[in-house]
């Protein structure tokens, strides 16, 4: 689903985030991308989501080469990747339904799909019931959640997540970290970047670590 050939990735300022950065991820796979500040991993999901290109290598998304892709096409490919950030980006004053629902109005989706397409997203996340409340009278996990749910609502075939629990304490970041092995589970393909290995540790998922952005390890659990 996912697959880096050599890239490269050198910023104006001279430093290199990647450096013959190689990574293949399967469909419906879980991966965590770990390793210090500085290491590479955000950049490698950006350059999933097409926020920035690579300067060498290639990387291929679902058969589709991100290097080929001319800018009047990025939106559409978006419409395949579902992003999570760690500081939400929520309309705090809006409604979770708002927040939700906005990928697929901005899409122009049909407004009987559109509450269709919310309703199972909520469902994914656990939040059925919470549609009408504010995004501001939440949990931070359930932030996060609604975060997620947009992410997904569009039905994505992959999930980027960068730093997803960096603001949780350690019992609602393993709630989110768990939906996120249930997401995968689902089918979508899942890329998370984060700097808790005691964490992720329990969840028996494929671990990357990153060092001056290199896979300087590959393993499980």
């Amino acid at each position: 689903m996912i697959r880096f050939e050599h890239v490269e990735k050198r910023y104006v300022t001279g430093r290199a985030a990647l450096t013959n950065f190689d990574l293949e991820v399967g469909v419906g796979e879980l991966v965590f991308l770990t390793g210090p500040s500085g290491a590479g991993k955000s950049t490698a999901l950006k350059l999933v989501g097409l926020l920035e290109r690579p300067t060498g290598g290639r990387i291929v998304v679902g058969g589709i080469d991100l290097t080929q892709v001319e800018r009047q096409d990025v939106p559409a490919y978006r419409q395949r990747v579902g992003m999570v950030f760690q500081d939400h980006r929520l309309l705090l004053a809006r409604t979770v339904w708002d927040n939700v629902a906005l990928p697929l109005i901005v899409a122009g989706t049909p407004r009987r799909e559109l509450k269709s397409r919310l309703r199972a997203a909520l469902d994914q996340v656990g939040l059925h019931g919470h549609e009408q409340q504010r995004a501001l009278e939440l949990s931070g996990g359930e932030q996060q959640r609604v975060g997620i749910a947009r992410a997904l609502v569009a039905g994505p075939d992959v999930l980027i997540a960068d730093e997803p629990t960096g603001n949780l304490d350690p019992t609602l970041a393993l709630e989110i970290m768990r939906l996120l092995v249930a997401v995968a589970q689902a089918g979508v393909t899942v890329l998370v970047a984060s700097h808790d290995v005691h964490l992720i540790a329990p969840l028996g998922a494929r671990r990357l670590s990153l060092d001056a952005g290199r896979v300087v390890g590959d393993a499980v659990g």
